[in-house]
């Protein structure tokens, strides 16, 4: 049976409890908070992420920082065809 060293991580989110090798955890002196965002003055940390809430909390932020894109409307003013339509 082999045996590897392991870091146990609490989420900071949903306060699940994984192990993790020590070459994915990083060394123990590492105090890099998993996730840190602002928006309109307000700061969120997270000292460490689950899996889980990792993917969800990644693919949220991604939503709101992507380019929005064709979400104002044409500013220009309708021809006759269009009108008739």
């Amino acid at each position: 049976m082999a045996r590897q060293p392991v870091i146990q991580i609490t989420c900071s989110r949903c306060t699940r409890v994984e192990h993790r090798p020590m070459s994915e955890a990083g060394s123990l002196k590492d105090t890099t908070p998993a996730f840190t965002g602002a928006y309109r003055g307000k700061k969120v940390v997270f000292e460490d992420l689950c899996e889980s809430c990792f993917r969800i909390i990644d693919g949220h932020w991604k939503e709101i920082n992507k380019q929005l894109v064709k979400m104002s409307p044409s500013r220009q003013k309708p021809t006759k065809s269009q009108l008739a339509k």
